[in-house]
């Protein structure tokens, strides 16, 4: 009996240290996994707030758009990043990994969503048990769940993070340590862009018109390249400004050009549309993203525009045209080749009678 007694014991021992070892063992691994948990969030907010260093913003936004929809714990499928522009009071991309086809319209949604909301306030919606979220382009992307979280800087509002998932999210991801660390860091990184873009705009900024100078459109251009975007031509000039500026002075021929550049600005799709002064009087516009048929619309849209401007100087109304060519650009190709197939174009609707728009094609080699 004490033999059996003994035997018990030992046995009621065994269990026990076994217990003990498998609850260590799990404690020391929960530890482990925390602390690798712990390691990989500290990595991961460092290349956050890295991706903001290089000085191409693009560039920049788009590698921090890489960065979260990379992070396993966030379960984001498409993210973008919004920068607040106040002369039109309207968000705009600075990086977005939503398909081309869809990123203007998701774009309209995002403001209104932010028009509808309290300032300050983020928004979280998600789709019931069965079905996508509503709104446009939502259900063809399966798009259960939607973040719109404003991005803001020594108290100043700066911009935005959406964010879009094809898995059913809690609403308290807002509300995690984590994700407030991301939103602060966020914000720094946007901080960054903006200041960087301010800095690029004084040196890439023709000073009488305000669009880009000549001296950015190669960077432009290398960015288009990086990013492997397609993009369409629209090269314009000003039909006899010469004899504008000889009739009228060099004044008037300013106006001019600054009105005909508020035109072209308001033209430009916000966040993928770059517009220059090219030289002189004449000016390029390049379409990001854009369908073929959208760079001849808009060209059009834009010298009937200009005709019908009357512009009043000095008890004087001005009337101006424009004649613009248009190609759609190999990307394979240099932009100094692109560029010449728009300039013949160009020079098809100088010959041809002026104020009109022409499209590339063959017959414009045969008249230069």
């Amino acid at each position: 009996m004490e033999q059996l007694i003994i035997s018990c014991m030992l046995i009621g021992y065994l269990f026990s240290w076994a217990y003990f070892f498998r609850a260590f063992t799990r404690v020391r691994h929960e530890a482990f996994e925390v602390k690798q948990d712990s390691r990989e969030k500290e990595a991961f907010l460092r290349r956050l707030i890295s991706a903001s260093s290089t000085v191409d913003t693009g560039l920049a936004a788009n590698s921090v758009i890489q960065q979260l929809v990379s992070e396993r714990s966030l379960k984001f499928q498409y993210a973008s990043l919004l920068m607040w522009l106040e002369p039109r009071n309207k968000l705009v991309y600075l990086g977005t990994n939503i398909p081309k086809q869809y990123s203007g319209t998701v774009l309209e949604h995002i403001n209104e969503l932010y028009d509808s909301i309290p300032a300050g306030n983020a928004v979280f919606s998600q789709s019931k048990e069965i079905g996508f979220l509503e709104y446009p382009f939502a259900s063809e992307r399966e798009i259960c769940a939607e973040y719109l979280v404003p991005l803001y800087h020594s108290g100043k509002f700066i911009g935005a993070l959406y964010a879009e998932s094809s898995v059913k999210q809690p609403e308290e991801l807002l509300r995690q340590d984590f994700f407030k660390l991301i939103i602060e860091n966020l914000s720094l990184v946007l901080n960054n862009i903006v200041l960087m873009k301010r800095v690029l705009a004084q040196a890439n900024e023709d000073s009488l018109t305000k669009l880009y100078n000549r001296n950015y459109l190669l960077n432009y251009y290398d960015t288009l390249r990086l990013l492997h975007c397609d993009y369409a031509l629209i090269l314009l000039d000003i039909d006899f400004f010469k004899s504008c500026n000889d009739t009228y002075g060099h004044l008037a021929g300013d106006y001019v050009l600054k009105e005909v550049s508020n035109v072209l600005q308001r033209s430009a799709r916000l966040g993928f549309d770059g517009v220059f002064r090219y030289g002189g009087e004449e000016f390029l516009i390049i379409l990001r993203d854009a369908p073929k048929s959208l760079a001849m619309q808009r060209a059009e849209e834009i010298r009937q525009e200009i005709q019908g401007l009357a512009l009043e100087y000095s008890g004087e109304t001005l009337k101006i045209t424009i004649s613009a060519g248009v190609f759609n650009a190999d990307i394979t190709k240099s932009l100094d080749d692109n560029l010449i197939c728009a300039d013949k174009a160009l020079y098809y609707s100088k010959r041809y009678g002026r104020n009109r728009v022409t499209e590339y094609s063959s017959a414009c080699d045969e008249e230069v």
